[in-house]
């Protein structure tokens, strides 16, 4: 994994959860936490884990242009990664994700076009940090806010999707509602 790099997107505002998802705490962490430490169990030390936005404690990289959504922040970020490298992004707001299911995204990162993804959601995903994805991307503030999205971006580059074998891994909060139920979940999971 010498060339593989991780992004937890964490810039957000958080409008519909009310408060800053990655400073909400899941099983005694917050979620940064939770997700950088996730991220380092596969790419190795913290150095090669960078989080978009502003949490302290960790490798961050603001958004040059705020309030422009995650791919804002995923292109900040590029200008951390060479060329050739491997790039695995995870929103910090998905407390279920597991190794097992982003060992299964990085499997044929070695070979992939330009990303890989899971069919039932957009993140987490792989890129192949290029110029191509670079040039995709440097023109996102500039688009409307319909096109910033990673369903956007993944239209303009050459792809792959795959099942994901633990679908409620990929379990995403966004409401103070759909935390209670993750809570619940994990609660069960135990």
């Amino acid at each position: 994994m010498d060339k593989v790099k991780a992004l937890v997107l964490a810039g957000g505002k958080s409008s519909r959860m009310g408060r800053d998802k990655a400073l909400l705490y899941y099983r005694g962490q917050r979620l940064i936490d939770v997700m950088v430490d996730l991220l380092e169990s596969l790419v190795g030390d913290g150095s090669r884990v960078l989080v978009s936005g502003n949490v302290a404690g960790y490798l961050c990289v603001p958004d040059e242009h705020p309030e422009q959504g995650p791919l804002e922040g995923l292109r900040c970020a590029l200008q951390e990664i060479e060329n050739g490298e491997v790039l695995l992004v995870t929103p910090v707001d998905m407390p279920l994700l597991t190794k097992t299911c982003l060992e299964e995204l990085l499997r044929d990162a070695c070979v992939m076009k330009d990303f890989i993804r899971f069919s039932d959601s957009e993140l987490p995903c792989v890129f192949a940090v290029s110029a191509k994805l670079r040039e995709v991307l440097c023109g996102v503030s500039s688009l409307q806010k319909s096109q910033r999205s990673f369903r956007h971006l993944f239209l303009q580059l050459e792809g792959e999707s795959r099942t994901c074998s633990d679908p409620k891994a990929l379990w995403n909060t966004n409401t103070p509602e759909e935390w209670e139920e993750v809570l619940n979940e994990s609660k069960i999971g135990q």
